[in-house]
């Protein structure tokens, strides 16, 4: 039995202000206003556009420009000014010196540590401004101190939202540029939901005016992953530590980086009839020795329950307590529990009651209770596959990753485009890795054609079969709101908008293999098969993607080759 730690410590808003108009929120420095400049760093004026035509024409040509919304300068004053993308792109620098604009991994930053998109929008919100909708209440709680302005946008040339030039929206979006360039035409772009918690991510045209919120420091940080050490891995039955093997040292989440989401009931207040959890601290509170230490406290404690070995179970329990002024754990609770295995969610209660003192958090040099959520990830066996209770359904907790049919023969591997084609065409199952490098194959498991799927000879192990169609939608069923669907499937890495995984499903984002052997969408989309057949020549699958956010139903040609992911019969 391996367990993973992930020392994600999710605090109720740890904030510090350094002055009135800077905010600390986690390891960021941010303005607590939109940009409200005119000129570029080195003094040369930045164009106003102050009619449809003059933004229309700046907006094609790829000049920066700004101007107010609806071409008011009260609306300056209150919201700053709206730039389009060539203005944040402009090598003459658009942020004051020592600032800069936040690249999309540092937009990203900032929403995990503030407990992931569904539920940063609430804080980063202002308290007042946006307007109510369908008599709903669309204020933040603005406990980040981020202070977000429903400042709305200006339109780019031929949008379907109006001609170039024109406004929307002011009270109920706000929309932030990012630094990062989403292709030559798009930049990716925030925008808090005027009617709930959620920030979404977007790219959007770069001819349009949005708000610009700098961050403190010269350079952004770059939008790739930066490999740091990984969690310990201990194995159940020596209790030895485990080497984690080179290639993988990326796919655990850095310590003490938040990369998850939660659902709001997660870091709610806990009501003990005590003074309540601090929500703005100056120091957070920490584990004796940190990370490492954790870890091992978690691989020295950890009493792996039977149960999950015997069944391979694997899934991630979330606790939650408050660190006391003293340093003391107390109040331990499951936040989100582990699907299937109660014993499990015990387990890890058990181990951070025993956990030491630890160093309390602290607001203005004086100790200050404080409300802590800690994911714990735990994996089965590699004695078979590990598999996870969802509902009433039984899943596998991996991928596929066989290359032969439950009778021992084998299943064609087709590495070339010819092969993969000539498969296709004569109806003859196959596999493949993605880009056919086996490290994919370790990570996503192997691409298949729909006739590996459906060949008699069964590609699923014994007791287990590929879902049908009906077997996905139960599962989606269980899962509820389809907002909520894809966040639940999906693993907590390897997106760039990763899940919460609450189902234990891990979704990964392992791309498809198109009929004509060319390879599409790893990192950004994930495909599933079903043993559904929809005419002779398509059948059923599922899909994770990046872009819609949510869990979709499609046919497609039999001959492409997508991901496999087994239920129990």
């Amino acid at each position: 039995m391996k367990s993973y730690i992930f020392p994600l410590l999710l605090f109720t808003g740890f904030v510090s202000y350094s002055n009135a108009q800077t905010v600390t929120i986690g390891s960021q420095v941010w303005m607590t206003k939109n940009l409200d400049v005119s000129t570029f760093r080195n003094g040369d004026p930045i164009p106003e556009a102050k009619t449809d035509k003059k933004w229309k024409k700046l907006g094609e040509s790829k000049q920066p420009a700004w101007c107010y919304y609806n071409n008011d300068p009260a609306n300056g004053a209150k919201y700053g000014k709206l730039y389009n993308w060539y203005a944040v792109n402009d090598p003459r620098g658009l942020a004051p010196e020592g600032w800069h604009i936040p690249s999309d991994a540092e937009w990203t930053q900032l929403m995990d540590f503030l407990g992931g998109v569904s539920i940063a929008g609430v804080k980063i919100k202002s308290t007042s401004g946006w307007n109510d909708y369908f008599d709903k209440n669309g204020n933040g709680t603005n406990t980040s101190g981020f202070n977000g302005l429903p400042g709305g946008f200006c339109m780019e040339n031929g949008s379907i939202w109006g001609d170039a030039g024109s406004f929307h929206w002011v009270g109920r979006y706000g929309c932030w540029w990012s630094s990062t360039e989403t292709n030559t035409n798009d930049a990716w772009y925030r925008s808090p939901e005027y009617k709930g918690g959620n920030v979404a991510r977007n790219h959007h045209n770069k001819q349009a005016g949005f708000s610009i919120r700098c961050i403190h420091g010269d350079q952004p940080i770059e939008d790739k992953i930066v490999e740091k050490s990984p969690p310990i891995i201990t194995n159940a039955e020596t209790d030895s530590i485990v080497p984690i093997d080179e290639e993988i040292k990326m796919i655990p989440p850095p310590p003490y980086e938040v990369v998850e989401t939660y659902p709001e009931k997660a870091i709610d207040f806990i009501d003990d009839g005590l003074e309540s959890p601090s929500t703005v601290v100056e120091e957070e509170a920490d584990f004796p020795g940190g990370f490492r230490e954790m870890s091992k406290f978690f691989n020295d404690n950890l009493d792996f329950p039977q149960e999950a070995i015997d069944l391979g179970i694997k899934g991630r329990v979330t606790v939650r307590f408050i660190v006391e002024e003293t340093g003391q754990v107390s109040n331990v609770s499951v936040a989100i529990p582990l699907a299937g295995c109660k014993d499990c969610d015990r387990a890890v209660v058990n181990v951070v009651e025993k956990m030491p003192f630890w160093t309390p958090a602290k607001v203005q040099g004086k100790p200050v209770r404080q409300l802590v959520n800690l994911p714990v990830y735990i994996e089965g066996s590699d004695s078979g596959p590990g598999h996870l209770f969802i509902g009433k359904q039984v899943w596998m907790a991996e991928n596929l990753d066989v290359s032969d049919f439950r009778n021992g023969y084998p299943i064609l591997e087709a590495k070339s485009k010819k092969e993969w084609k000539k498969a296709g065409k004569n109806k003859q199952p196959a596999w493949c890795y993605y880009k056919n490098h086996s490290k994919n194959g370790y990570k996503y498991g192997k691409l298949y054609n729909w006739y590996a799927v459906n060949d008699p000879r069964g590609l699923a192990p014994e007791g287990y079969h590929v879902p049908t169609d009906a077997d996905w939608s139960q599962l989606s069923d269980y899962l509820g709101e389809k907002t909520y669907r894809v966040k639940k499937m999906r693993s907590i890495f390897k997106w760039k908008i990763n899940g919460y995984t609450e189902s234990g499903f891990n979704g990964l984002p392992g791309g498809l293999r198109n009929y004509n052997g060319t390879f599409l969408g790893r990192g950004a989309n994930g495909y599933w098969w079903s043993s559904t057949e929809a005419d002779t020549d398509d059948a059923c699958y599922r899909t994770l993607r990046e872009i819609k956010g949510k869990v979709s139903n499609y046919n497609s040609k039999k001959r492409k080759g997508f991901s496999v992911r087994c239920i129990r019969d």
